[in-house]
């Protein structure tokens, strides 16, 4: 168990510190290209739409 308690933060410490730069890179092209912007303000909205939806039919 204490292998595994080493091991586990060892692997995710890396691959975190990658995400969080390539989270950064991705926002910053994002905010700069307005075309991105809308496309991405369309598909959050309609995700959210159809997560209402689905929740409205589940309690029917």
């Amino acid at each position: 168990m204490l292998i595994l308690g080493i091991l586990v933060p060892l692997t995710a410490i890396p691959s975190d510190i990658v995400m969080a730069l390539l989270g950064r890179t991705v926002t910053k092209s994002i905010n700069e290209n307005s075309r991105a912007r809308l496309i991405m303000a369309w598909i959050s909205g309609l995700l959210l739409m159809a997560i209402a939806v689905n929740l409205h039919l589940q309690f029917i």
